[in-house]
């Protein structure tokens, strides 16, 4: 309750997909911890804390059961009480935002025209039938597919992920030069021995449903790695961030298979990544002080 009463803003992202119940309970939540001197609970819409709503896309998914706060209520609609009120709220809290900012750019493909309006047509629902076939054209063998540098793939199924990280994996090492390694989770080996043949045949399973096998952590020394969880906003060490594995720090515990002389296989997940970023090095060095030399871990 305490850090809600020292909070200065809250930013809420992808709007779009918020439904009335979730906007309403976030207003009972901080009403309930941002108290009033006397202790009583806050009266004021959010506690009195000032809110950013990030739109995004009004054209992606609607909320999930829930009404949208977009649309006006329908009086057909027979819904109970409490649930009819929280839907009344949440779109009365949502009338208050009155400060409108719109942003006119689009900067996630603004290297790339033609996909700029590729993209645009989709989210219109005006896309051709040449841009199927334009996609289906670049449909690759990802066996067989050479993966230029700083090249951003989109994939929507986790094994094309899995055999697109192994595949690259590979044809990096061997134009570096570098050995190629790939720590195999213990999690789901449970009583199962691990052995050269079965530390293999998981690492080309891939993805499959049908089939639970151990995550698969793939690595070669320079790699570049995507961050998906936050650890040090303030020095942009956060979810999306971009950074080179430099090093890892192996379980000394863990059984090692070498397949050939650049290949090796852990059963067992490192204890660290070691990563190193120009952007993350500059802020340690303006911002706080901390040498190149210095290793930041996040408190416990």
């Amino acid at each position: 309750m305490y850090k809600w009463m020292t909070k200065k803003m809250l930013v809420v992202d992808e709007v779009s997909m918020l439904g009335c119940h979730d906007l309403c309970t976030i207003n009972d939540r901080l009403q309930q911890f941002r108290r009033s001197a006397d202790g009583a609970a806050s009266t004021k819409p959010f506690g009195g804390i000032p809110v950013v709503l990030l739109a995004g896309d009004f054209l992606q998914f609607q909320p999930v059961l829930q009404s949208s706060i977009l649309i006006p209520a329908d009086p057909r609609r027979h819904i109970k009480p409490d649930a009819q009120r929280r839907e009344n709220t949440a779109r009365e809290l949502f009338g208050k935002f009155r400060n409108v900012i719109l942003l006119q750019e689009q900067v996630r493909a603004i290297s790339d025209p033609p996909f700029q309006r590729f993209l645009k047509r989709v989210r219109q629902g005006k896309q051709t039938r040449d841009d199927a076939e334009t996609l289906n054209r670049r449909i690759a063998n990802i066996p067989t597919m050479s993966i230029p540098v700083n090249l951003r793939i989109i994939t929507p199924l986790n094994r094309h992920r899995w055999d697109l990280s192994l595949s690259t994996m590979l044809q990096w090492a061997k134009e570096k030069g570098r050995v190629a390694t790939t720590f195999i989770s213990t999690n789901d080996l449970k009583d199962l021995q691990p052995t050269p043949a079965l530390a293999t045949k998981l690492c080309m399973v891939g993805d499959n449903t049908k089939c639970p096998i151990p995550a698969i952590f793939p690595y070669v020394r320079g790699m570049s790695v995507c961050l998906n969880e936050n650890k040090f906003t303030a020095l942009q060490v956060a979810n999306g961030s971009l950074f080179a594995a430099v090093g890892i720090v192996p379980n000394p515990s863990s059984q090692v298979f070498s397949c050939s002389a650049t290949v090796r296989i852990h059963v067992g997940n490192p204890l660290g990544i070691i990563l190193r970023s120009d952007v993350t090095k500059t802020r340690y060095q303006h911002n706080f002080r901390i040498s190149e030399h210095d290793c930041l871990r996040p408190g416990s």
